[in-house]
């Protein structure tokens, strides 16, 4: 008992710093998270304009082929 008594400010600061320890992991932990659902989103975003971008381009490659068909004939 005499040991607690003079070790009891000792027990109290290793559980305070464990305790901040795990707070900063959990917050690490949430601010990761909050990282990953960013760039997914970012990700999603940038799929889908290069996917409109792609559209875009084979409307025009469709365009310039009717072009060549109509003004220069099909000769292949």
């Amino acid at each position: 008992m005499q040991r607690l008594r003079e070790e009891w400010p000792v027990l109290l600061i290793v559980a305070a710093i464990a305790g901040a320890a795990w707070m900063a992991a959990w917050n690490v932990q949430g601010f990761i998270a909050a990282q990953v659902a960013a760039s997914e989103a970012r990700l999603t975003a940038q799929i889908v304009e290069t996917r409109e971008q792609i559209a875009e381009t084979r409307e025009q490659i469709a365009e310039i082929r009717k072009y060549i068909v109509d003004h220069l004939g099909d000769h292949g």
